[in-house]
């Protein structure tokens, strides 16, 4: 065992301890559980490198807390429940700028803006697991009084693990909206026949299911949106309607003279509000039941929809097209290299990078820096509290 001190987190939401023992002074390890400025107690993991359980918090940080989550430590969700909210905004907007300076090789950046909103009961679009294990209880004589017992405590709703592939089972969950505690609490979530998940959208009290009711229409910042709880959608609509707005005030400063483009655009969400902007907009997303549902959202006289993977957009006659504003938002990949290297080309127009991934947008900056572009703004939004991950704007000139 060694003693340390937690000095940070790292990208998986683990603290980072620093070693404060004999030779072995200096040496980082990943810990989860810990939290920046504890002092604490680690024993080394056997099977993986510079990773360590926590043994004993031997002096607590201030930036500690009691989670509140009864689930906290064996449920894969949320692993920063332990940290302060503010102390998770902190350090993820550390984490962020960490990337783009010693993985992007950004040495100057823009003030980053922070934006945040509810730490708990944010959560709208949520995946859960079926779950078909029973709990164990002392045997009971009857067969039949056994029989009851196991109906009554089978638990069919729950999330992965942290670690290992077993499910979690829950009957509430603090982070979801209320709707979906409400529907996880009377045990209403409804798993397909064939499946072991299900996807699940909650906002405004209406409840949207994978099996049943999956359709529906949410209204965002005055625009009304219709969505598919089996297709992406951003989980966090308090957030989701700050980011559209800053979307747009960056775009009223873009050439409104020429067509403007929406690169993964899913159900067309950003485009519903750059479309009043530009004379046309572009939507490309290779998901084909997105594109369907964009359709319903913006009109065919103000937008072409590309049912496209971006390689293919690349190579497709329509990418010779310029365009005054840009917005793309990929998956956790980032661009890929074909679309960054279209994307260093444009060079008229204001490009919006939304990402939920700091080490690839690191990389994809680097590039965008590199073909002469300028990284004018950059903004981070607590679209994910009590986790790990990490939403950006950043905006290039």
């Amino acid at each position: 065992m060694f003693t340390g001190k937690a000095c940070g987190l790292a990208s998986d939401g683990s603290a980072v301890v620093v070693v404060q023992y004999g030779a072995e002074t200096g040496r980082k390890f990943r810990v989860f559980g810990a939290a920046p400025g504890d002092t604490v107690t680690i024993t080394p993991d056997t099977t993986e490198k510079n990773v360590a359980q926590l043994t004993e918090i031997i002096e607590p940080s201030p930036n500690r807390t009691e989670p509140q989550c009864p689930n906290f430590g064996t449920c894969g969700g949320c692993t920063l429940s332990h940290i302060t909210h503010e102390t998770q905004i902190k350090e993820k907007s550390a984490l962020l700028l960490g990337n783009l300076k010693h993985l992007g090789g950004l040495n100057t950046l823009p003030e980053l803006k922070i934006l945040s909103g509810s730490a708990f009961e944010y959560r709208n679009r949520v995946q859960f697991h079926k779950d078909t294990s029973m709990i164990n209880e002392k045997p009971i004589k009857t067969r039949a009084r056994a029989l009851n017992l196991q109906k009554k405590q089978t638990i069919t709703t729950g999330f992965m693990a942290g670690k290992g592939k077993n499910i979690i089972p829950v009957q509430d969950c603090l982070v979801c909206d209320p709707v979906i505690r409400s529907a996880l609490q009377q045990n209403a979530v409804v798993f397909p026949p064939d499946s072991d998940r299900i996807t699940v959208y909650g906002r405004a009290g209406q409840l949207l299911m994978e099996t049943g009711n999956a359709n529906g229409v949410q209204t965002f910042a005055g625009k009304n949106i219709r969505l598919n709880a089996g297709v992406f959608f951003q989980s966090n609509g308090e957030m989701l309607e700050i980011l559209v707005k800053d979307l747009v005030e960056i775009a009223q400063t873009a050439d409104k003279s020429m067509p403007a483009a929406d690169f993964y655009s899913g159900v067309g969400t950003f485009s519903v509000f750059l479309s009043d902007l530009f004379p046309k907009i572009d939507l490309l997303e290779e998901n084909k039941a997105a594109v369907s549902i964009a359709r319903e959202n913006i009109s065919a006289e103000k937008a072409c929809f590309y049912a496209l993977t971006d390689n293919k957009w690349v190579n497709s006659k329509p990418s010779h097209k310029k365009y005054g504003f840009i917005v793309v938002d990929p998956a956790r990949g980032g661009l890929s290299a074909a679309m960054c290297e279209w994307l260093c080309r444009q060079t008229a127009a204001t490009i919006c990078y939304v990402s939920c991934n700091p080490a690839a947008l690191a990389r994809d900056a680097a590039a965008l820096l590199r073909a002469g572009r300028a990284l004018s703004q950059l903004a981070y939004y607590d679209f994910y509290p009590q986790t790990a991950h990490i939403e950006t704007l950043a905006v290039f000139h």
